[in-house]
């Protein structure tokens, strides 16, 4: 799946109201980057020293990202695709630090113009890439793959607004 058809079927389950996809984009980004985060906290602080690293739901929490950077993108009028490869991860090693700075690049995201968004944005993706292929042994294709499976099933009538208030929280 290229990034371009990801965007594509990722806006199937954006809500259609005219909401502004933009905020959406940054308040769901950050929020996102957190459970990320959070993942790799509680694999770092809580899991015995033989707990391997949790690479499903890593990959589970940056698709859900990638969906939010796809509506920062529709928002702003930008295409994922064409941010994807345009920079390079070059920061420490460790996942914790992997995480932060995908928090960093989401917080800074959402206090951006449209020029530095996009900037941002670039960096994110790298650094979710990152994440994936070193950590997780994967790709943002196949991150993007899950995650419109899940909503697929999640919502297989398009966006609806009471499963997304009201869904069991084990059906993911």
């Amino acid at each position: 799946m290229t990034m371009h058809e990801y965007q594509g079927l990722a806006q199937r389950t954006s809500p259609d109201n005219g909401h502004d996809k933009i905020l959406n984009g940054t308040m769901g980004l950050i929020g996102e980057a957190g459970e990320v985060v959070d993942v790799v906290k509680k694999w770092v602080f809580q899991s015995a020293d033989d707990t391997p690293f949790p690479k499903e739901k890593i990959v589970e929490e940056i698709g859900d990202v990638l969906w939010y950077v796809a509506e920062l993108c529709t928002g702003a009028d930008l295409q994922m695709e064409q941010l994807v490869g345009k920079q390079t991860y070059a920061g420490i090693d460790s996942p914790e630090e992997i995480a932060m700075n995908i928090v960093h690049y989401a917080l800074r995201a959402h206090h951006s113009t449209v020029l530095g968004v996009e900037r941002c944005l670039e960096g994110l993706l790298a650094t979710c890439e990152y994440m994936l292929e070193m950590y997780c042994k994967s790709s943002l294709q196949d991150a993007a793959k899950k995650n419109i499976e899940k909503l697929s099933a999640r919502y297989p009538d398009g966006f609806d607004p009471e499963r997304s208030m009201h869904r069991d929280a084990t059906a993911g």
